[in-house]
């Protein structure tokens, strides 16, 4: 990978960090991970913006990296922002495309050529 990969590639991560970890904890829901109705906007304010966390959370917290990990969470959204999000960070919905022929994206994809 070039220089100038790697260091996009890592300053996405660093601005996606808190939203992947949250989006790892609902798809973990949907692999066995229990997460209380009650608690779960408490815990991804949490996530998102720090405080205090309840008793019990940071074992949630684990299983679903650990179920993320073992299962492979993918989240298209937040490894190709450049293509979902606009230049203000709001969700491109329907217009968000791939410009190449290949694509395994759930979304539109245009061949070229």
């Amino acid at each position: 990978m070039h220089e100038a990969e790697t260091i996009y590639r890592d300053s996405v991560r660093k601005v996606t960090e808190k939203a992947r970890l949250v989006a790892d904890l609902w798809t973990a829901c949907h692999f066995g991970l229990e997460i209380p109705d009650d608690q779960w906007q408490a815990l991804v304010k949490y996530l998102l913006h720090g405080g205090f966390a309840m008793p019990g959370w940071d074992k949630l917290i684990d299983l679903g990296q650990k179920t993320s990990k073992t299962r492979h969470f993918f989240h298209w959204e937040l490894e190709f922002p450049e293509v979902f999000f606009d230049e203000h960070g709001r969700l491109q919905g329907e217009t968000a495309w791939f410009d190449h022929g290949k694509c395994d994206a759930p979304r539109r994809c245009v061949a070229l050529g």
